[in-house]
């Protein structure tokens, strides 16, 4: 009895030593590491920004060739989750949760390890430089008190697989071929003023189909007021570079010069030099078109003079075959 009352005081020190330690070690942690890609900022962000592609460069992988993957939601949209599940205790149970998302520029996440009950916050930054796309990964958050002391090891335990997943990140990013090669076809041209009609509005991915097709027939019930005539295939001007959340303007051409009509409003694309890319595919995978615009506008130090807009050429009504779809991506260029 003596010998369990010597062990139990003992435990009660030493857990006492321990909690007093946890109260003095710092609760936070940060880690941070970078490298610079050569390919367009668009083309790694289309990477890193949907799940199912982190088959290629995840460092974690290679701890269990056997793990258990899900993958479930919209890509980029707030709630996008890759959830994982591994019987090696370096890998573990946990998800990653998308909290919010910047086109081009940056990417959000909740990490929560559920072994450990852990949330943490997982941000992927996108940063175009003269050398390439600088890419900054950082894992940041708060330690749960009885785990404090591990703050001082997060550095060591984190930094390698940040280090390489970026690095495997960079060589399949600088591998993957150039978008605008043989894929889509990029011209410039000069375009004339021209006068149109448009509704300012806001969608998401689940309601910038029938946003659209509701501006346009608001649209053209103002051409027919105002005794207009369609002059062009409708388009949409996009305000944001989000691909997730949409500030968009549907627009349709007119023969002349317009009024303003309550929500529908007149202006006019101003004459000027613009690049386009004839895209042929679905709408969801215009991104590409958009990306080797990016890559056309770097290689020739060009500068962007204005918002993009895409042009719906073809009516998705009679074509049914999403290959044929031809959308005409403009962007503005001094």
């Amino acid at each position: 009895m003596k010998a369990l009352k010597i062990i139990f005081i003992a435990v009660i020190v030493i857990l006492g030593i321990y909690i007093a330690v946890c109260a003095f070690m710092p609760k936070e942690f940060k880690v941070e590491r970078s490298t610079v890609i050569n390919a367009p900022a668009a083309s790694v962000f289309e990477e890193i920004n949907d799940f199912n592609n982190m088959q290629h460069w995840s460092p974690w992988n290679d701890y269990d060739p056997n793990i258990q993957i899900k993958v479930e939601g919209i890509i980029g949209e707030p709630g996008y989750k890759y959830s994982w599940r591994s019987d090696n205790d370096k890998v573990g149970k946990g998800s990653l949760t998308r909290k919010h998302t910047k086109g081009n520029k940056s990417i959000s996440n909740d990490l929560f390890f559920e072994d450990f009950k852990m949330h943490s916050n997982v941000d992927l930054t996108l940063e175009e430089t003269i050398e390439g796309t600088k890419v900054t990964w950082t894992n940041s958050g708060i330690l749960p008190f009885m785990m404090r002391p591990m703050s001082a090891k997060m550095e060591k335990v984190m930094a390698p697989d940040l280090e390489k997943g970026l690095q495997r990140l960079k060589t399949y990013s600088e591998a993957k071929p150039k978008l605008s090669n043989n894929i889509i076809k990029i011209e410039t041209t000069t375009l004339a003023e021209i006068p149109y009609l448009s509704v300012r509005d806001t969608a998401d991915l689940h309601t910038i189909s029938q946003k659209l097709g509701m501006s346009y027939g608001i649209i053209m019930q103002s051409i027919i007021k105002q005794v207009l005539k369609q002059a062009g295939p409708v388009f949409a001007i996009y305000h944001s570079d989000s691909e997730t959340n949409f500030d968009m303007e549907p627009g349709i051409p007119v023969d002349k010069p317009g009024k303003d009509d309550g929500k529908v409003k007149a202006d006019v694309i101003k004459a000027g030099n613009v690049v386009v890319a004839h895209y042929f595919g679905p709408y969801e995978q215009t991104g590409k078109a958009h990306a080797a615009i990016y890559e056309w506008i770097q290689a020739n130090n060009k500068k962007m003079a204005g918002r993009p807009w895409e042009v719906y050429i073809t009516d998705p009504i009679t074509e049914k075959d999403t290959a044929k779809w031809q959308t005409d991506i403009y962007y503005p260029i001094e």
